[in-house]
């Protein structure tokens, strides 16, 4: 329009020149219809319509702008709409984030004026608000997870290359049938066959004795296990002061009870005497300085102590104390646990009697993996969580929550499955998994199909808790987890108010869970330590380790408790386990697939 009016103004000066000799300068009379056609002529005329023309041009543009910011920004959602302008407190969110529903109303300026312009103002006001926040939301890089996660895999490559190798690699121990020497045999050449239990790992790692070396979480190195001491005090408390050295053709050492010695099988003729022995005697004193060959071995994870030769406590894997003579001296439970015996004592001078209380396995045990499968099935998904949640609340939050949840798990689990060996950072994972779940509600206005990414969520936890009831994944440290990173979520993480209702209701959520963390540790502690009862909650057993056939997942005939879990599923293979996960988690792939 500038240019056209610039070569108007120059033709009209030089009119001799642009227009045509016999073309007047300005008709004397035109008529409107001709005036519109031919106002070019008129430097007024043209300016005018110039002006008119901007105008109208920006006006046009203010309206589509009005309108097309009312069905950005319209409404934030019915509560804004009848509640007062929203406070943020402080921000957070998860998810992709709806932009249409910061502003849902689709309908045209026109058909809004007749609405109160107090209350567009409002909502315009709430919604500008509201997606300012949003936008500017801080992102934090995750070192956190990045540090956490290195630590945990070079801890299991370091810890697999010092002890030289992984357990077997089976779901249930291996049974094991050989003839060794044995004080009990009456037999020529005094040996006995034995039968014991080879322990094993599923996921490619450490037997449990070694993990619980290193620092896995298992209960009797953690508190006063009374089931332990009253085996211990019938086995070995009741035959105190009967301890005697036996001797049959060619071993000799001390037994606690009179049945260990074939003396008393019925069949030999014992001599009993004081001093020396005969080729088949029993002593009531100890054995002579330097000629028993049978010493005792411990040879399980709870403590249990045999007095044998070298020979069977190496198969067995145990312990062998060529410098004591009798179990009576011997604390099993300070090699069990680890640690040079730390914080592992005895009652009243008598060793067969622990009483440990290394309470730092509740947080150490977080940095150790069961093995190279069990690190892979949880890294992937502690780094895809913990970088989402930790880029919006920075590392600070993400640590304490993550520490949180794990040490809550732990405790969860050492009161409902105390003779589990049990590590890793399952139950902290589970907390992050908490922290998506408390965002999502608290964000639910603005998170892009909400419903969805709720069963999404669902349907991932189902996944995790149902390859939980395999060997040697704590499924209760998952559900521990779960419970004390949701309590925790809502207390630290961020979050944006959307109105006075929504302000007071979160807030009050607060201040609730706030003092409930404080009780669900002090209710964990006391319940672990001041109420240990190892049969807290039998059938919580099939949650943790589910038996899908009748000898799946059996227990070891040295571990306290029932031998094996009395059930069976009508189809013994562990295909079906793994065909239902694969299911769920192709139902969970589907879904993600049709949210994007």
């Amino acid at each position: 329009a500038s240019i056209h009016l610039s070569l108007h103004c120059l033709c009209h000066s030089l009119s001799s020149v642009c227009l045509p000799p016999s073309a007047p300068s300005r008709p004397a009379q035109q008529t409107p219809a001709a005036r519109s056609t031919d106002f070019i002529y008129d430097p007024t005329d043209a300016w005018n319509y110039y002006l008119k023309f901007v105008k109208a041009e920006r006006n046009l543009r203010q309206r589509r702008h009005h309108q097309g910011a009312f069905e950005f920004f319209g409404s934030v959602n019915a509560a804004a709409e009848s509640n007062a302008n929203p406070t943020v407190d402080e921000v957070g969110r998860r998810g992709s984030i709806r932009r249409d529903r910061l502003g849902s109303s689709s309908e045209p300026v026109e058909l809004r004026r007749h609405k109160k312009r107090k209350k567009n103002t409002k909502l315009q006001r709430q919604s500008t608000l509201v997606q300012h926040k949003v936008e500017s939301l801080p992102s934090f890089t995750p070192w956190f997870i990045i540090v956490m996660s290195c630590l945990q895999i070079v801890a299991l490559i370091v810890l697999i290359s010092i002890n030289g190798g992984v357990a077997p690699i089976r779901g249930t121990p291996i049974r094991h049938s050989e003839f060794f020497p044995s004080l009990r045999s009456n037999s020529t050449n005094a040996t006995e066959r034995v039968t014991y239990f080879e322990a094993v790992n599923l996921w490619i790692g450490l037997p449990p004795k070694e993990l619980i070396r290193i620092g896995a979480k298992f209960t009797p190195c953690m508190r006063r296990d009374f089931e332990i001491r009253d085996r211990n005090t019938e086995f070995y408390g009741d035959n105190e002061d009967t301890i005697g050295c036996c001797k049959n053709q060619d071993n000799v050492g001390d037994t606690i009870r009179t049945q260990d010695c074939s003396c008393f099988s019925g069949t030999v003729n014992c001599t009993v005497n004081e001093g020396n022995l005969s080729d088949i005697a029993y002593n009531t004193g100890p054995c002579p300085a330097g000629s028993a060959t049978f010493h005792p071995c411990c040879v399980s994870i709870t403590g249990r102590c045999l007095v044998t030769s070298k020979e069977e406590c190496d198969a067995r894997g145990g312990e062998f104390h060529l410098n004591f003579g009798s179990c009576l001296e011997v604390n099993c439970m300070e090699e069990v646990c680890g640690f040079n015996g730390a914080s592992v004592g005895a009652d009243s001078g008598t060793p067969y009697l622990p009483n440990a209380n290394q309470f730092w396995r509740f947080f150490l045990s977080i940095f150790i993996h069961l093995g190279v499968i069990h690190i892979v099935l949880i890294m992937p998904v502690q780094l895809y969580i913990g970088f989402k949640i930790e880029r919006t609340i920075g590392w600070l939050r993400t640590g304490i929550i993550y520490l949180i949840a794990g040490v809550g798990g732990n405790i969860v689990s050492g009161i409902f499955v105390p003779y589990g060996v049990n590590a890793g950072a399952s139950g902290a994972v589970f907390g992050l998994i908490g922290v998506l779940f408390v965002e999502l509600f608290q964000f639910w206005q603005i998170v892009d199909r909400a419903p969805l990414e709720l069963v999404k969520l669902l349907g991932f936890v189902v996944f995790l808790l149902a390859l939980g009831t395999l060997p040697f994944i704590d499924n209760m440290a998952h559900i521990g987890g779960l419970l004390f990173g949701v309590v925790a979520a809502i207390i630290f993480v961020p979050y944006i108010t959307f109105g006075k209702l929504d302000a007071i209701r979160k807030r009050i959520l607060l201040a609730i869970c706030a003092p409930l963390l404080f009780l669900l540790f002090l209710s964990g502690l006391t319940t672990f330590y001041l109420i240990p009862n190892p049969s807290f909650c039998p059938e919580c057993g099939y949650i943790n380790c589910f038996p899908y056939g009748p000898t799946f997942a059996q227990r070891s005939t040295e571990t306290p408790g029932p031998r094996s879990i009395p059930f069976s599923l009508s189809s013994p293979t562990i295909l079906s386990l793994y065909n239902m996960i694969l299911r769920v988690l192709c139902v969970v792939t589907r879904l993600h697939i049709m949210s994007v």
